[in-house]
Formats: C-alpha cells, structure tokens, sequence
C-alpha cells in the first residue's frame, strides 16, 4: 500500500514538474521568438528609411532653399522640420534620375517635376510609416505586411510589458525551488542542514533575466503621414507656381542641367 501510494506520489510530482517546466520554458521561448521576430522587422525597415531619407532629399533639392521647404510644407499644414530631418541624412544625387516633363509654361513644367518628386516621396512615407500590402509566399492564400514603423513601436511595447511580466513571474530560480518543495529528501535535508527553501535569492535571475528591448535607441524618425499630391493639389499647387515665378532662373538652370545629365545617360 505504502509503494502504491509512493508510486502515486512520484508521478503527480512528476507530472506537476513537467507541466511546470513546460509552462516556464514555452512562456520564454515565446518572449525570445518575438524578440528575434522584432529584431527581422527592425533590419527590414532599414532599407525603407534610407529610401525616404532619399526621396526627402530629391525633393527639398527641388526647393531651392531654406525658405521653399519651409513654405512648401507650410501648405501642406506640417511642420517642415521632421522631413528636413530626414533629408539631412541623405545627399541628394537625383538629378541623373530625372527628365524635364512637357510643358508650353516653364512653372507647368515645374509643377510636374516637383509633384513627380513628391508623390515619390509621399509614397516611401506612407511605406515607410504603414506598410504595404503583398501576396505571402509562404501561404499563397494570405497577404502580409511589410516592416513598418507604427508596427515596431507597438511591438516593442508590448515585448517590454511582457518582460517585466515574465521576469518578475517566472523567474528561473523561484520555479528551481518550488521544484524542490516537491521533494521530500530535498526538504529534509535542508532542514537538517538548518537551511530552508526561502533562504535562498533568486540568484539566477539577475543573468537570465529578459532585457528589455529599446526603440529609441533605433532613432527611427517619426514624421507626420502626408497626404497625395492630388489630395493637396490646391494651397500646394499654388504655393509650387509661385516658387518657380520667384526662381525662374534658377528653374532654368535646374532644367539644364537634368538635359546635361539626360545626354550623358545616353
């Protein structure tokens, strides 16, 4: 009777242990998947953020100075300072790229190659603060997202509440401990010894501890959503026909020098 009950003992312990242990290593190993999850998202939206740093700085080139950037996004209601922000960290080499648009009117002209540069522009940032949409190639019946900045902020919230979560509940030396309560001889031998299961700190918890993940270390610009030239066309139509009549020359020799680099191309 008393070996039934033993063998009783040992496999509720057992299975107290298992389960425990499953519980304890799944909830961390999810926490580190997600981690590394965020991680790939981070690197993938790397290259978005050198692309709009470009398409910033392609347009603002287009602006003359200070002073056209600033009335620029004047009329689009915004702050000029986030997108000057971006285009500093980029050279604008993008006259190799472009081509005068048709036009009888030189401020027609302008109009387009201006609203060609900011759609460019519009678009990267739309991608580059919301995603774009494609087919997944891994399951042809589902589309998928692409690295985005609201995604990773929000993520990384979230990861950090569930650090503290997890490092606070499931620490590894706590769930070392209870393992042991459910030892008698490990019970026993503590209490002959004078030590008990309490005694002990946690010790293991400071090196295995979750460190938190930290996104503004990132410096991931967060720049206003803007809308379509098309949605804006009126003050910002305006506004770019009244920039090109106060730089008329200086829109004739942008457009001399896009030909110079069009027959070097060619």
């Amino acid at each position: 009777m008393i070996s039934n009950f033993d063998d009783y003992a040992d496999g509720l312990r057992n299975e107290v242990v298992s389960e425990m242990a499953e519980r304890f290593f799944g909830v961390r190993r999810e926490l580190e998947d997600d981690i590394e999850h965020w991680q790939r998202l981070v690197e993938e939206l790397r290259p978005c953020l050198s692309r709009l740093c470009e398409r910033a700085a392609c347009l603002h080139f287009l602006l003359f100075d200070d002073a056209g950037v600033a009335g620029f996004y004047a009329s689009l209601g915004v702050s000029p300072h986030p997108y000057e922000e971006l285009a500093s960290r980029a050279q604008a080499a993008c006259i190799a790229a472009m081509s005068v648009p048709f036009g009888f009117r030189l401020s027609s002209r302008y109009m387009r190659l201006v609203e060609t540069s900011y759609d460019a522009f519009q678009k990267e940032l739309d991608a580059y603060l919301n995603g774009v949409w494609s087919d997944d190639l891994e399951r042809p019946e589902r589309k998928r997202v692409s690295a985005h900045l609201w995604q990773i902020k929000e993520l990384a919230e979230d990861i950090n509440r569930r650090v503290v979560e997890v490092n606070a509940e499931t620490t590894p030396s706590c769930a070392l401990r209870y393992v042991r309560s459910l030892d008698p001889a490990e019970v026993e031998r503590r209490e002959l010894t004078g030590a008990t299961l309490t005694d002990e700190r946690c010790g293991l918890d400071v090196s295995l501890a979750f460190a938190r993940v930290d996104f503004k270390a990132l410096d991931f610009p967060e720049p206003q959503w803007l809308p379509p030239f098309s949605m804006a066309a009126g003050g910002l139509a305006r506004y770019v026909r009244r920039l090109a009549e106060a730089h008329a020359s200086e829109v004739r020799d942008l457009f001399a020098a896009i030909r110079r680099a069009a027959r070097k191309r060619n």
